[in-house]
């Protein structure tokens, strides 16, 4: 069991680190469409503005919370439910 939760858990930080990757990347992508807005558009283009910064505020937010802590899909999962995978987890958490 302790070799399928070390794999599980090294997929699971491949899996976010490249989702991470992603959303940096779409951030990036989205900083560049303001900079073309901005420069191509005569002035009035303010609603695709909008529409990239509130993309780029949400991939942002992603990639952070993706490279924060070496996220696992055990974690997530936890988090998710609120019901910890680890039964050595049950004994150490207080109830609300």
């Amino acid at each position: 069991m302790a070799t399928t939760t070390g794999r599980l858990d090294a997929l699971g930080r491949l899996f976010f680190r490249a989702l991470g990757t992603l959303c940096a990347l779409a951030a990036l992508g989205c900083l560049a469409g303001i900079a073309w807005v901005v420069r191509n558009e005569s002035g009035e283009a303010v609603a695709a503005i909008a529409m990239f910064l509130v993309a780029g505020g949400l991939a942002t937010w992603c990639a952070a919370h993706c490279f924060s802590r070496k996220r696992t899909f055990e974690e997530a999962l936890d988090s998710l439910t609120g019901v910890p995978l680890d039964p050595r987890e049950k004994r150490h958490r207080r109830s609300p």
